[in-house]
């Protein structure tokens, strides 16, 4: 399938801990043409690090990682709620 140049495609950023998890995830999501895997992180500080780089509009992460504390997602949401959705 050849995708559409012309949608405005949905930059997604995937955080996760478990490598076979993110390749799931990358492989469902590339079968739409209007959603682009912009990056992925496998913990929270990897996350931040690419939200400020990438600015995508949706993050979808794992809450129960290595890592990942309140104080780590707090941080990520705060500097980040309104550019893009979680």
């Amino acid at each position: 399938m050849e995708k559409d140049k012309s949608l405005k495609r949905i930059r997604v950023i995937t955080v996760d801990d478990h490598e076979i998890l993110r390749g799931g995830i990358k492989f469902v999501l590339l079968a739409f043409d209007d959603i682009e895997l912009v990056g992925e992180a496998r913990n929270a500080d990897e996350a931040i690090h690419l939200c400020e780089q990438l600015q995508p509009d949706v993050v979808l992460m794992d809450l129960m990682m290595v890592g990942m504390n309140g104080q780590k997602q707090q941080e990520l949401s705060a500097k980040n709620t309104q550019k893009f959705k979680f």
